[in-house]
């Protein structure tokens, strides 16, 4: 969503032409980051083998992908590959339910809450992106359009999957609950009972 101003302000007007390549493979980081476990999960559950061959069809796909998508260019196997990867990375979290024993039907239960708030953000970032005047620096713009996705999409989060907020207060809670603790034990003369 904020592709064309992250390439202007981090890359640089040169790269502008890679804003598409950026957004399609925006999409398949998104897919990979919900494989993040899976390799780890398969190997501690003694199924190297699973992995193994899973690991040659997405090879085979990624590869198939990139020789198909080399026609229309450096675009071309971008989409190319996100189109493999739409259909790889699901297969590979089905593989993975299955070897523990989950339904897919799980699987997406467990994103459904986290999906939904990033659809919404993603509707209030092109929403905001259409209100923003035209004049704007890109700089500008990116911070608002960056600190809008947080502003709406933490709420949003609560809202929809609320164990996820709890996932990240969680470490704070703890160590302020251990500092609680730590003064609790000093006494006024700063002497540890």
């Amino acid at each position: 969503a904020v592709a064309p101003e992250f390439v202007s302000v981090v890359l640089g007007g040169r790269w502008e032409a890679a804003t598409p390549v950026i957004q399609t493979l925006a999409w398949v980081g998104l897919l990979q980051s919900l494989q993040s476990q899976n390799s780890a999960i398969l190997q501690a559950c003694d199924r190297t083998r699973v992995l193994l061959r899973y690991s040659f069809v997405a090879l085979f796909a990624s590869l198939i992908a990139f020789v198909g998508g080399l026609h229309w260019g450096i675009e071309g196997v971008a989409v190319a590959y996100a189109i493999s990867s739409t259909v790889v990375e699901p297969y590979y979290t089905w593989i993975t339910a299955r070897v523990l024993g989950l339904s897919i039907r799980d699987s997406i239960r467990n994103l459904a809450g986290v999906f939904q708030a990033g659809v919404l953000m993603l509707a209030a970032l092109v929403a905001v992106r259409m209100a923003l005047p035209d004049g704007l620096a890109d700089g500008a713009r990116l911070a608002v359009l960056v600190l809008c996705g947080f502003a709406v999409y933490l709420p949003l989060c609560a809202w929809r999957e609320p164990a996820v907020v709890r996932e990240i207060l969680g470490p704070i809670k703890r160590r302020r609950a251990r500092a609680v603790a730590a003064t609790a034990q000093e006494s006024p003369s700063g002497v540890v009972l």
